[in-house]
């Protein structure tokens, strides 16, 4: 005999003999509810990361709220593009694993819904959600990024150390050329300055800022890690050198190019990388942020044909509880450990175009085939 779903399934569970209609219609909202929940936490944990990151130069100033929100409105887009992957993940594995506790799948499976009609409600959602990344990557959301950067630094990063300079005023100097310099420590009585950042602003609004992780005087000059000259006009150097510890924001600084290479569209990338090849600059970054626009747009629909292989395939399904906690910390371990490998200076071993979601995503599916197979089988 059949096994019978539990005593509060019949009214949510329509018959397979309903037709193929109804059930397809039942099974993809169940798909789209789940997948659209875990992208709406990941909105809320981002915004509040945000929030959280530039408290303490907002918590006075209500017109900071203001611009933070407006900053996280525009870069929403972006935000929900680059979640989507392990969006999809969690949703589909969730549904399914709640078919199971509540004894729907059963139900279905004994009705006569195999794994095919079960699965092609999802493939239908994550194929229109890959096209829509697609469409997205390709052109709208580069134009937010645009947005996102003239915030960032035009209005934010003014606004943030105009409130800096206000409660920190002993930490900030003027150079001879105008410039404000901001140091966060300085040691060895005026010898050794740590955290150092020079702000060139050109009519109340801000062009440039360069930083050094530490710098020392040798009594005729400003010398950085492992002897290099800092100037404080040399902002190229301080960028290729210091790495993440500097940060461009005059456009003009990539030459030829109309922008950052996340503010690009596909057409202007693929020129900006035919402008450096013929100037013989290095096109690494513009060619990994190149091939990440396909591999972003077809990363949902893989994670959900694993995800539904993996939790169709298995006997006993793991709790919702269970399989999201596995999928989630697996991908924080794994995140954890390319962080320390970057900081340590080993990013070099990570293959060009593997962005940090794609190995979270790979984490979360390897993290979730380990908990349902040795559950299942």
């Amino acid at each position: 005999m059949a096994a019978q779903p539990c005593a509060r399934c019949p009214r949510r569970l329509p018959p397979v003999e309903a037709g193929p209609v109804t059930l397809f219609r039942y099974l993809l909202r169940a798909y789209a509810a789940r997948i659209l929940g875990a992208l709406l936490g990941a909105w809320v944990l981002l915004l509040v990361a945000d929030l959280t990151d530039l408290g303490s130069a907002l918590a006075r100033r209500p017109e900071g709220l203001r611009l933070v929100l407006e900053l996280y409105a525009k870069k929403t887009p972006w935000l929900l593009l680059q979640a989507l992957p392990l969006a999809a993940l969690l949703g589909v594995t969730l549904t399914v694993a709640a078919w199971a506790r509540s004894r729907e799948l059963v139900a279905l499976r004994a009705a006569g819904a195999g794994p095919l009609r079960l699965a092609l409600p999802a493939l239908v959602l994550l194929a229109a959600l890959s096209g829509g990344a697609a469409i997205a990557a390709a052109g709208p959301v580069p134009h937010l990024m645009k947005a996102v950067v003239h915030i960032q630094t035009r209005k934010l990063q003014r606004f943030t150390y105009a409130w800096t300079l206000a409660h920190k005023p002993r930490h900030w100097l003027v150079a001879p050329d105008g410039a404000l310099l901001h140091v966060e420590r300085v040691l060895d009585s005026g010898r050794r300055l740590e955290g150092l950042a020079r702000l060139d602003f050109d009519g109340g609004h801000l062009r440039r800022l360069a930083t050094a992780p530490r710098l020392e005087w040798d009594g005729a000059r400003w010398t950085g890690p492992e002897g290099s000259v800092w100037t404080f006009t040399d902002l190229e150097r301080v960028r290729f050198e210091h790495g993440a510890l500097a940060l461009a924001l005059d456009p003009r600084y990539f030459g030829g190019i109309p922008g950052l290479p996340e503010e690009l569209t596909t057409a202007e990338l693929d020129a900006a990388v035919a402008l450096y090849a013929q100037q013989g600059r290095d096109t690494v970054a513009l060619r990994v942020e190149r091939a990440s626009r396909p591999a972003m747009a077809f990363l949902p629909l893989a994670a959900g044909l694993l995800a539904l292989g993996l939790c169709l395939g298995v006997r006993s399904p793991a709790s919702p509880l269970e399989a999201a906690m596995g999928a989630v910390l697996t991908a924080l371990v794994v995140w954890t450990a390319l962080a320390l490998a970057r900081a340590a200076g080993l990013a070099g071993m990570v293959a060009p175009g593997v962005s940090a979601w794609t190995a979270d995503l790979l984490a979360g599916v390897a993290g979730l085939a380990l908990l349902l197979v040795g559950r299942g089988r």
